[in-house]
């Protein structure tokens, strides 16, 4: 627990700083999603799937820094407009790629769209979040959110479930889940939103206390169905981490699989509330 405490902490500390910097924002992010992507793939082959998975890599890669670089030249209607267009073209080029390879087996076709959904989607909602909000420092803010208060939030569910757990959550999916954990980790949620309530003042934002209070419990939630859900893909992949690349947490995947389901949640919350 020490191992994945500490990690934790640096993961957490290295993505506020990319925060900081929008060019340093889209080299981390487009990174951490190319490896997200990989990890996919890998487990793909794991289960003896051939995959046509080109057009995810080159989204992955490709569409913070392009989303960047229209908005600079543009403006941010402009840029989501581009974009959609882009994405468009890769989901048209899987499509046609994947019948060419592997013209003699129709099993993985369904597979080869999936990234493009999870977890580039949510990637995709994440830098929306970032850059398309009216303010640039409530971006940051609501991306930061996003990210961090799932991790309060399973850090928490750990500690609740250790020293509290007695009622099993999801048991088919994830065993060793309890309904004491779950609310934990709602709490944990709701606690590092009023973190940042405190710290955005950094970076210059002043979103109000209750919407914190709220996202971070929006995130407390939905976050503990991302990682249901990531849980249930590895049991059917029969693996246990997406990857090693992090200790204790597994892969990209498995530390931002709750970040996947909390940043299109927090961005149709933040603009519906007219952010």
């Amino acid at each position: 627990m020490l191992v994945r405490t500490v990690v934790g902490i640096i993961i957490a500390v290295v993505l506020l700083a990319a925060l900081a910097n929008q060019y340093v924002f889209v080299v981390v992010f487009a990174l951490a999603f190319l490896l997200a992507i990989d990890e996919m793939h890998r487990m793909f082959k794991g289960k003896g799937l051939k995959v046509f998975m080109i057009p995810s890599y080159i989204f992955a890669g490709s569409f913070g820094p392009l989303y960047l670089l229209t908005k600079e030249f543009g403006d941010a209607g402009m840029a989501t407009a581009l974009l959609f267009a882009y994405s468009m073209l890769l989901f048209v080029s899987t499509i046609i790629g994947q019948v060419f390879y592997c013209k003699n087996d129709c099993t993985p076709a369904i597979f080869s769209l999936v990234p493009l959904i999870y977890p580039l989607l949510s990637a995709c909602a994440l830098v929306f979040m970032y850059f398309g909000l009216k303010e640039r420092v409530i971006g940051i803010t609501a991306t930061a959110v996003a990210i961090l208060a799932p991790l309060a939030s399973d850090v928490l569910a750990y500690f609740g479930g250790v020293l509290f757990g007695k009622h099993p959550l999801c048991p088919n999916i994830s065993p060793k889940k309890t309904v004491e954990g779950s609310i934990f980790g709602v709490i944990g949620g709701m606690l590092m939103g009023m973190l940042l309530y405190f710290l955005q003042g950094f970076w210059g934002a002043s979103t109000d206390w209750h919407t914190m209070l709220v996202i971070g419990l929006l995130c407390g939630v939905a976050g503990q169905f991302g990682d249901l859900y990531a849980s249930s893909i590895k049991r059917w992949a029969g693996i246990k981490d997406f990857s090693s690349l992090l200790p204790g947490h597994g892969g990209i995947l498995d530390r931002l699989d709750s970040t996947w389901v909390c940043a299109p949640i927090v961005l149709c919350y933040l603009l519906l509330m007219g952010y």
